[in-house]
C-alpha cells in the first residue's frame, strides 16, 4: 500500500515520492483502471462528456511513470541475477 508520508531527504527517495504522488493522482482519476481505455460505461454513457484532455501531456506523464517502473524492474532483475550468481559461487 502506498503511504502518504514524505520520505527523508535522500535524493533517490525524493524521486520515489514524486512517482508515488503521480500514481496516487492516477488512482484518483481512474479508480477502476478503465476510464482511459474505454470512453463509455457498460450502459454506453460517455465518461468524459464535454471534457478536453491534452493527450500529449497525458502520454508524456504516463511514459515517465512507466519508464521509472521499468527501470526499477531492470534494477531488481540485476539484483536477482547477482544473488543467483553468488549462491552458485558459494553453494558448491
Amino acid at each position: 500500500m502506498l503511504s502518504t508520508t514524505p520520505s527523508p531527504c535522500h535524493p533517490d527517495l525524493k524521486v520515489i515520492d514524486v512517482v508515488e504522488a503521480r500514481i496516487l493522482e492516477l488512482d484518483t482519476l481512474d479508480k477502476n483502471g478503465d476510464c482511459f481505455r474505454y470512453p463509455t460505461s457498460y450502459s454506453l454513457e460517455y465518461r468524459y462528456n464535454g471534457k478536453r484532455f491534452d493527450l500529449k501531456n497525458v502520454f508524456e506523464y504516463m511514459r515517465a511513470v512507466i519508464n521509472f517502473l521499468e527501470g526499477c524492474d531492470s534494477m531488481l532483475d540485476a539484483i536477482s541475477d547477482y544473488e543467483s550468481e553468488m549462491h552458485s559461487y558459494y553453494d558448491y
